[in-house]
């Protein structure tokens, strides 16, 4: 009987995914990626509004138009994107080409290139996750580094790969099967996220899971069937790959009994007696289970009360609180607790740059978005306003910022990547470290000299002050540390002279025969002077050294 009920039950499960997804031939899914490929150009940048932009200016000029859905149709493969588009006969092609990626490039470094919101935060997720991020451009590699160089991402990624290597670009799906083999992953443990049609349609030829974002256009009905899912920012790419599997419990609740109509007692009811009836049944308890948890959380967002850790029912909040803003706990009692990233980080991108009358741009007006999220392992915080929107508080907000702060200032790992078949890795050039240790020895003699200059030029001004005035006291304190050098100073002179014999003796260089009595003694002060400082720039490294390998011991 128990087995009939889970065939059931799984056939059931069957034909909700066939009502839901149609007649696709290719169940797509987020929850088991091994390696992400990113699109450099409208989904990590927004080169692709800059290239239309300086298009359809250029094109104005000579009284030519060009639409966004037009422009949008042609992208992905450099070498062909111009040829149909209508000043293809004015300028060569790949002239074009060029001359639009030169200036773009130019530009983009004069403005300091800021990516798309969200892509730090999903390239971070990625990396916490152990996936693989390569990044995939319709252009050259070695200009793909420079935009990822710009950025600060170069080190994040772990491939950069463009159209100008050996293999064939799009629409060939040459470039997305090498990329499968040099990861040695399936088809289905990747995930493509794309603005570019040609690219999404390659890469579900071959089985891989895409997400297209919306870029120059709306999505299009064919883009939208072949997508697992399309997005407007890569804010809602990171909330579909952190929380999809989630909703995709939602379509057991129907026939698990739990339908939106229960109350946290009645809910709690036909859980304990789901888990009563399956409890021989690992893997039909674990969807019990997770399905329950995933219909709770949506309680919790619909009816919000305040949890206490040692409250089994709950105290739901008075109607007339209800839309008041505060913050509830959903804690997870089970060890299939959802991993989610540490981090959210908000950005906010500005254009305030004018265009000029009559030239051609790259400026493009992007509204200016807010997106907040925090996640814990264990707890989940999620603040509730008047619009039902989701945000923080004063003090999350706090929070956030410092866990920000420090994820933003700590030192990127070391992490090299290649580029296709043509580029090298950009590496940056630091100093020598002979040359560095020259310049930290001449640092600290000329130093110690300009302490030495300042103090005569001091004594020099104030000199009446320092002999028979109010300063007697300083001069008395700088007399003994006068003796204090010329001590230590004698003592290392005459036991060197022991040794070397062409080294003069304390009493041979105060004699006057290579310098005058008191230069000799200032001399005495200025070494003293410079191992004071030595020893001091000693102190300070082993501090910074200590506090290093602290932070990394308390990282790992």
């Amino acid at each position: 009987m128990r087995t009939f009920t889970r065939f059931s039950f799984f056939l059931l499960f069957d034909i909700i995914l066939l009502i839901c997804e149609g007649n696709s031939m290719n169940r797509q899914n987020v929850t088991d990626i091994q390696l992400a490929i990113l699109e450099l150009d409208g989904c990590v940048f927004n080169l692709n509004h800059y290239r239309y932009n300086f298009y359809k200016n250029l094109a104005s000029q000579r009284d030519l138009t060009v639409t966004p859905e037009e422009f949008h149709e042609h992208l992905g493969n450099m070498y062909t994107m111009y040829d149909e588009l209508p000043l293809a006969k004015a300028v060569g092609p790949q002239l074009l080409n060029k001359r639009v990626e030169k200036d773009l490039l130019n530009y983009l470094r004069l403005k300091k290139a800021t990516v798309q919101e969200g892509i730090n935060e999903l390239i971070e997720y990625f990396r916490q996750k152990h996936i693989k991020i390569a990044v995939f451009s319709t252009h050259k590699t070695s200009t793909a580094m420079d935009y990822l160089e710009l950025a600060g991402l170069s080190k994040k990624v772990d491939y950069v790969i463009g159209s100008d290597t050996k293999l064939a670009p799009l629409p060939s799906t040459e470039m997305l099967s090498f990329l499968a083999g040099r990861y040695k992953v399936k088809a289905d443990q990747i995930l493509v996220i794309t603005s570019i049609f040609a690219l999404e349609k390659a890469a579900s030829s071959l089985g891989m899971n895409v997400i297209f974002k919306e870029d120059l256009t709306p999505a299009t009905t064919e883009e939208k069937r072949i997508a697992f899912t399309c997005v407007k920012n890569m804010y809602d790419v990171l909330n579909t790959v952190m929380f999809d599997h989630l909703e995709n419990y939602k379509i057991f609740e129907p026939a698990l009994g739990m339908t939106p109509d229960l109350d946290r007692k009645q809910l709690k009811e036909v859980y304990e007696r789901l888990k009563e009836n399956y409890k021989d049944d690992p893997e039909l308890l674990k969807v019990v289970e997770d399905t329950y948890r995933n219909r709770l959380a949506d309680l919790e967002r619909e009816h919000p009360r305040f949890i206490f850790s040692d409250e089994e029912d709950p105290i739901t909040l008075p109607v007339e609180l209800r839309d008041s803003e505060f913050v509830h706990r959903i804690k997870y009692t089970t060890d299939d607790t959802p991993e989610s990233p540490s981090f959210v980080e908000q950005t906010e991108v500005k254009d305030e740059d004018m265009d000029e009358v009559g030239q051609s741009s790259f400026e493009d007006e992007y509204p200016a978005k807010e997106q907040e999220d925090k996640q814990e392992p264990e707890t989940i915080k999620v603040a509730v306003d008047n619009s039902g929107a989701l945000s923080l508080d004063d003090e999350e907000a706090q929070d956030l910022s410092e866990v920000l702060s420090k994820v933003l200032n700590e030192e990127p790992e070391p992490i090299h990547y290649q580029a296709g078949e043509v580029s090298e890795d950009v590496i940056k050039k630091r100093p020598h470290p002979i040359l560095n240790g020259l310049l930290n020895v001449v640092f600290t003699l000329m130093f110690s000299l300009l302490i030495m200059v300042v103090g005569l030029f001091v004594y020099v001004i104030f000199i009446n002050n320092f002999e028979s005035g109010n300063l007697q006291g300083v001069a008395a304190v700088y007399q003994q540390y006068s003796d204090f050098s010329n001590m230590y100073f004698k003592a290392l002179l005459d036991g060197l002279h022991s040794v070397i014999n062409f080294i003069p003796s304390y009493a041979s260089f105060t004699s006057g025969k290579y310098l005058s009595y008191s230069a000799s003694q200032l001399v005495a002060v200025y070494v003293t002077n410079t191992l004071i400082i030595i020893v001091v720039e000693i102190i300070i490294a082993l501090i910074k050294r200590l506090r290093t390998h602290k932070q990394e011991e308390e990282e790992e």
